[in-house]
């Protein structure tokens, strides 16, 4: 059994063969048993690099995607295709895709137990120095058309408003951060009531290049008496020496449970070469599922 994406882009067609994931054969076999109907629901696009294995349960990092719009049967070839349409407004760099038995929400990713976007550091961000200054840079991002980017500096510090009540989150969901970073020696996030009671972390990887780091919430250390329920202010801190920082986007995810199988990530794949989700533009996904019964 083999499941094939297929991308429509501007410059043509974009094949890559996929991983299907433990999930998706169990899925596969809860459907030909009749314990489930149907298999693929949505089709989602991401920024993550990291080779697909079967044991995958989510994308590295989910940006877009859409419900699928029609399936196709080839009785006679044994195939079955899934069809999707990205929205024309999203403009991301696509380097992963997944197919789910579960539907496409918007802002909220219901993969399994949910992913939720905090913020998308860019143009429509309204970002506040507080050391050193920040321009908005279209070098290291890989969501919208730029990043918030502080570079060659050795200290950097800033802000933005986020009223955020995140106290229902379990102890293990994660804060996903998409960031460029090079020549740092420190990278701190504070989750902020006020200046005298915040949350904060300071063990963020400062690996020169693209990170994608999720750390618990429960990694996250008390100054004061700040209320995860109460939180005003997103503050980004760094130091280094002549140092590149680009801030790409913020989200939290709660994990599915221990089991693979419970993950509705049918497949994933990481493509050989990123394609550029143009704003204004809809791109269609294909997903082939072919049998070889």
């Amino acid at each position: 059994m083999q499941g094939t994406y297929k991308l429509t882009t501007e410059d043509g067609i974009v094949v890559a063969k996929n991983v299907i994931t433990n999930a998706g054969k169990a899925s596969i076999l809860n459907a030909v048993s009749g314990k489930s109907v149907g298999f693929a629901t949505s089709l989602v696009a991401g920024i993550g690099s990291t080779a697909a294995t079967a044991n995958d349960t989510e994308l590295e990092y989910a940006v877009g995607g859409n419900d699928v719009n029609a399936v196709i049967a080839d009785l006679v070839n044994e195939k079955l295709f899934f069809k999707a349409t990205l929205p024309s407004a999203d403009n991301y760099e696509i380097r992963e895709l997944g197919c789910f038995s579960t539907n496409y929400t918007g802002a909220q990713n219901s993969f399994g137990a949910g992913s939720i976007s905090l913020l998308i550091f860019g143009e429509n961000t309204p970002w506040e120095d507080d050391t050193g200054t920040s321009t908005l840079a279209n070098t290291n991002n890989r969501i919208g058309l730029s990043s918030i980017e502080y570079s060659a500096f050795s200290s950097a510090k800033g802000h933005v408003a986020l009223q955020q009540d995140l106290s229902s989150l379990p102890d293990n969901a994660t804060f996903d951060l998409a960031y460029y970073a090079n020549g740092l020696s420190d990278l701190i996030l504070r989750f902020k009531f006020d200046d005298t009671n915040y949350f904060e972390c300071n063990t963020w990887p400062i690996t020169n290049g693209y990170n994608i780091a999720k750390i618990a919430k429960s990694a996250f250390t008390a100054t004061g008496a700040p209320n995860w329920n109460a939180l005003t202010v997103l503050e980004v801190e760094a130091a280094g020496t002549t140092a590149t920082l680009s801030l790409d986007a913020l989200r939290y995810t709660v994990p599915v449970v221990s089991e693979a199988v419970n993950s509705s990530l049918l497949s994933r794949v990481v493509l050989d070469t990123p394609q550029q989700k143009l704003a204004g533009v809809s791109m269609d996904i294909e997903y082939m599922l072919e049998l070889n019964i």
